[in-house]
């Protein structure tokens, strides 16, 4: 695969350029890659078979407040031309400094807003993003911990020091964030770590490739969904783990599973399916009686034609599962960017229907207070509030300001707020980061 050097947020921006059947079971296999840059043969489907479950540096300078984009203290933004938009929304931001990153992959912030985590150094080369068997060793990334406090970001120095080449996860909690590590023999191991200690706690170990872990807040307890695969196997499993080590399989019957992710239903979980028939997104229950399982799948739904994992990758790669879901409902919603459609959208599973944000939505973050409910997203006019009431229009939204900002949705001091990571315009390795409360 071509290595590519794209920044965080052009990233996403690319999200616009792009243009499966389940069974149930134990054991682990691997991820379906182009080889060499060559497309790999088209695998012959499994057969069904029965589902199992087993045992078991400092910022380096703080933004001026007058070079941070002036919100309007009133309603939100200016509506778009046509639109009927009556939201109101008065703001409040407060600049929260500037963090050195790797130009490639947006930092975790953990849901109470308390602190960020952030990959810095040199990004890693595609191939190891995504896990595959080629994967070079990333020897020059390293991760760091930052905290917000009332006189600016500090750096958080750990307890235990961090290891040069974590690779940093995709989803975080209050407690700890989500790492992996590639080893020398092949293998690639995830783990926690405490965000006050820098403690790593390794939950996926072994000789397998454990890749892409999210959390999964089930009714009754923490788990971690990843996927799992044996070196040298092009088909991966979904695994689902508790905190406590015991754990449920489930194996594509064609293909394999990639990028899973929670739902608003905290026993419903997501995950794509990419094979020769296309990206689709698969559904299955999620919980504990004893010991966590997986059930279904629940439902499947093709998004794409495309074959590749990268599409995968792309549809939620500017999402942070805990910060951008939304609060836990009873009906099960999955928020992703659509590969086909251009934009964010949300799929609900029970009455297999989709909802679009406007076209061009590249990012975005689930928001809710006692008078506004809705999606604050990143698209070629700024950052936006898409209100419930108008999902599925493309011209009905409140333009919050200009620029390239992704939002993340936090309980800051037991509030809801929004954290803003942004391009700082002087340096493509920095991000600017904001606090922005509704009031």
């Amino acid at each position: 695969m071509q290595t590519r050097v794209i920044t965080g947020l052009l990233l996403i921006a690319c999200l616009l350029a792009v243009p499966a059947c389940v069974t149930v079971t134990e054991g682990g296999r691997g991820i379906p890659l182009p080889k060499n840059g060559e497309r790999a043969k088209k695998a012959e489907a499994k057969s069904a078979s029965k589902s199992t479950t087993t045992k078991g540096r400092e910022p380096e300078r703080t933004v001026p407040p007058e070079q941070l984009p002036i919100l309007p203290d009133g309603q939100i933004a200016d509506r778009a031309a046509g639109a009927t938009l009556t939201s109101r929304v008065q703001v409040a931001v407060v600049p929260l400094g500037v963090v050195e990153y790797d130009g490639q992959t947006l930092p975790l912030i953990s849901p109470d807003g308390r602190f960020i985590a952030v990959q810095q150094g040199m990004a890693p080369a595609w191939e190891t993003v995504l896990a595959q068997d080629s994967a070079p060793l990333a020897k020059q990334t390293r991760v760091a911990i930052y905290q917000f406090t009332p006189q600016g970001l500090q750096l958080v120095e750990p307890v235990e020091v961090l290891p040069d080449g974590l690779l940093l996860g995709r989803d975080a909690t209050n407690e700890h964030f989500l790492v992996e590590q590639q080893r020398a023999d092949g293998a690639r191991w995830i783990a926690t770590i405490d965000w006050a200690s820098g403690a790593a706690r390794w939950i996926a170990q072994g000789r397998d490739i454990n890749a892409h872990g999210v959390f999964v807040p089930l009714a009754d307890g923490e788990a971690i969904a990843y996927t799992r695969r044996r070196l040298g196997t092009d088909d991966a499993n979904l695994v689902l783990r508790s905190r406590n080590g015991d754990e449920s399989t489930a194996s594509p019957s064609s293909g394999t599973f990639a990028f899973p992710m929670p739902s608003t239903s905290r026993d419903v979980i997501f995950a794509t399916q990419v094979s020769f028939d296309g990206v689709s997104l698969v559904t299955f229950a999620a919980s504990r009686a004893g010991s966590v399982k997986l059930t279904g799948p629940l439902s499947s739904r093709r998004v794409t034609d495309s074959k590749e994992l990268f599409t995968a990758y792309q549809m939620f790669a500017p999402l942070q599962p805990s910060v951008t879901v939304g609060q836990a409902t009873d009906e099960p919603t999955g928020l992703f960017i659509h590969p086909s459609r251009g934009r964010a959208a949300l799929f609900s599973p029970k009455p297999n229907t989709m909802a679009n944000l406007p076209s061009q939505t590249i990012a975005a973050a689930r928001y809710d207070d006692a008078s506004n409910r809705g999606y604050f997203a990143t698209s070629p006019q700024g950052l936006i509030f898409v209100p419930d009431a108008t999902l599925g229009s493309d011209d009905q939204y409140a333009r919050v300001f200009a620029g390239p900002y992704v939002a993340r949705c936090v309980q800051w001091e037991s509030q809801p707020t929004l954290v803003l990571f942004g391009p700082d315009k002087r340096n493509s390795k920095r991000l600017e980061l904001l606090r922005m409360r509704v009031k």
